[in-house]
């Protein structure tokens, strides 16, 4: 929750002296960071008390704690919570899994501080950071109706896939894995009471979905 203007943020992470670091980078982004912390449990607490605008993870805190499972749960009670992911080295799978969990950016430790910052900024943009510079398009506009049911990650993979694209197209399209491409349309199936991607293409169809997302990127 923004104060007098202010992003806020938590922090989670193992290590202190990391959480120290990452509340000086916060700071040079303009982000206050309310609290800092090495639970899981402690996060989601907070997150659920004091609404922050970000979280900011570790993808490992633990043997039995995972950084990519706490921004599931935390945007499960925050909505509206945009959310870091660290990872120790480049790892597609972590990558993936990360975004499919809902945050918006996948950056190394083992990058400058300035650059964290920098990822940090964007995820406030309509778009989605990758390590190693790589960026998603921005996802289109939710179209009012029945389709505000989908988050805007499924909106973008329903539209795409009534294009026509396969999972491996889709995948390739969004740097994501084909195995993230498949977890998101049984939730899309799941969601609108289909059981194919023919069913799924129709009902975007029907409810204007792909209409709403060219008149989203149309030019003014």
């Amino acid at each position: 929750m923004q104060n007098d203007g202010q992003r806020t943020a938590v922090v989670l992470h193992r290590y202190p002296l990391w959480r120290d670091a990452l509340t000086r980078v916060l700071a040079d982004a303009e982000i206050e960071v309310r609290e800092s912390v090495s639970s899981v449990e402690e996060a989601l607490e907070l997150v659920e008390q004091d609404r922050p605008d970000l979280l900011v993870t570790a993808a490992t805190i633990g043997e039995f704690q995972d950084g990519i499972e706490c921004v599931s749960r935390a945007r499960q009670l925050a909505p509206q919570l945009r959310a870091v992911v660290l990872g120790e080295s480049y790892d597609e799978e972590e990558a993936s899994a990360a975004l499919a969990a809902g945050a918006q950016a996948y950056v190394l430790e083992t990058t400058y501080g300035d650059d964290i910052a920098a990822a940090i900024r964007q995820v406030f943009e309509p778009s989605v950071y990758l390590a190693k510079g790589h960026r998603v398009a921005p996802a289109p506009r939710a179209p009012s109706g029945a389709s505000s049911l989908l988050t805007a990650r499924e909106r973008e993979i329903l539209r795409l896939v009534a294009e026509g694209s396969s999972n491996a197209d889709v995948a390739r399209m969004l740097w994501v894995t084909e195995q993230t491409v498949k977890f998101h349309l049984s939730n899309i199936y799941r969601k609108l009471e289909v059981s194919n991607r023919t069913e799924a293409g129709r009902w975007a169809q029907v409810n204007g979905l792909l209409e709403s997302d060219a008149q989203t990127h149309s030019p003014s």
